[in-house]
């Protein structure tokens, strides 16, 4: 294991925090590491018969639209499936009578505290959505069977939507 020497957050907003450590490893080696801190997040898949329910918006970053699964970050006290509902129903309008939780990944482990927890979202009805200020969302179904065609093309891109994508593989494609 490595040894924690130091550390110190070196940046701090309202969604993450860097922080610098500094480290001995075991073979006595020294050195240092930034590490985002941010909340873990629940992501949500939700499906209404053999169609997935995105959500396209803006991403900054990129400077391009992108097609998303919901998500949202998980806020102390409020446990992963409550976070995915709230996150459901803010960013596409629905809720799910049915939620499981399908697995969860390190969504960037080379610089991330971030644990993503992946929910299957069925039975859904729509009560209208309630979106933050930041956020200008619009959502898209797409058929089950054109969903991992679009992401081998690059049509869709976020890799927390992959990752989610690759653990439902199971429960969306029959065989």
């Amino acid at each position: 294991m490595w040894k924690t020497l130091s550390e110190k957050i070196v940046h701090k907003n309202k969604w993450y925090q860097v922080v610098q450590k500094n480290f001995e490893m075991p073979n006595k080696k020294k050195g240092e590491y930034f590490i985002v801190k941010t909340k873990d997040a629940s992501i949500i898949i939700p499906v209404i018969n053999d169609e997935i329910l995105f959500i396209k918006q803006f991403r900054y970053p990129i400077n391009k639209f992108s097609l998303e699964l919901p998500a949202g970050g998980i806020e102390i006290g409020i446990t992963p499936q409550k976070t995915a509902q709230k996150e459901l129903q803010e960013e596409t309008g629905f809720i799910a009578k049915n939620l499981k939780k399908i697995g969860k990944f390190a969504s960037a482990c080379g610089f991330s505290s971030e644990i993503c927890h992946v929910f299957l979202a069925k039975n859904l009805n729509f009560i209208g959505t309630n979106m933050d200020d930041t956020e200008d969302i619009k959502t898209i179904k797409i058929k089950i069977r054109d969903v991992y065609t679009m992401i081998e093309r690059g049509k869709i891109i976020d890799g927390i939507t992959i990752s989610a994508l690759a653990l439902a593989k199971k429960y969306l494609i029959k065989k």
